[in-house]
């Protein structure tokens, strides 16, 4: 299983929506998502306290998966507006 730790790239902050100072915070947020959703799924409560725009740092890190693991990350949609996170394996033919 390859992790952000086992690659080399890791996800990058678009430079269009980040200032670059705070790269390396948003970087360590990115690491910290996927290092949460390889252990497990995650609700958006669960995210948000690692980063209150988690929904950035979740598009950046599938993004990453898409383009260097064959993976993504889905959502599932739940009750109250509590939603839950996992990585899953791309179909064949779909990015």
């Amino acid at each position: 299983m390859n992790t952000l730790f086992d690659l080399q790239a890791q996800p990058t902050i678009r430079p269009h929506f980040a200032d670059p100072e705070d790269t390396p915070r948003l970087a360590s947020q990115n690491d910290k998502i996927l290092a949460l959703l390889r252990v497990a799924s995650a609700t958006n409560r669960q995210l948000a306290v690692i980063s209150l725009k988690y929904t950035a740092r979740v598009s950046e890190v599938r993004e990453f998966l898409e383009n260097n693991t064959g993976e993504t990350i889905i959502c599932h949609r739940g009750k109250g507006g509590l939603n839950t996170y996992s990585i899953a394996k791309l179909a064949r033919g779909v990015r």
